[in-house]
């Protein structure tokens, strides 16, 4: 089956694991770990509650630069991983720390098929070869969404 790499902000985390479970449920892998809190893990506590702020001044800190920087590698060999990318929108929430952007871009350099899920943020979301689906049909039309694009080798337009 296909491979998938799921992005979005950590405080959707819980709706977007909903997503991995329902993909996995349909034979399909999720390659983004930090969906499951596996990163979360390594990451103190303090440093969770204000992950953005503390973004801020990871370079005063050597141990957070470690942990921030493993974060980053493991992200892109998820992606690498992954067969499609997608990301979540932020628009229903107060946090954009803006690693979701570079990794639509990375995935995009990749020739990855990317869906956007929800509103376009930037100006990529609108690329001709990204698809934009609505997250609440997501689950329901993804196998189609595949066949097209396997077919065509290109997104398909659905809303």
């Amino acid at each position: 089956m296909t491979s998938f790499y799921l992005a979005g902000p950590f405080p959707r985390m819980l709706a977007i694991r909903e997503v991995a479970d329902g993909l996995t449920r349909g034979g399909h892998t999720v390659t983004s770990e930090w969906v499951y809190g596996v990163e979360r893990e390594n990451i103190p506590e303090e440093i969770q509650q204000d992950v953005k702020g503390y973004l801020t001044e990871r370079l005063e800190h050597d141990k957070s630069f470690e942990i921030f920087s493993n974060i980053a590698i493991t992200d892109l060999r998820e992606v690498d991983e992954a067969d499609v990318f997608v990301k979540f929108h932020t628009d229903d929430i107060d946090y954009h720390s803006g690693g979701k952007f570079v990794e639509v871009g990375y995935a995009m350099a990749k020739n990855k098929l990317v869906i956007v899920l929800g509103k376009p943020e930037n100006v990529f979301d609108w690329h001709p070869s990204v698809l934009s689906l609505t997250e609440d049909t997501f689950l329901e039309n993804i196998d189609a969404v595949l066949e097209e694009f396997l077919e065509t080798g290109s997104p398909v337009r659905l809303r």
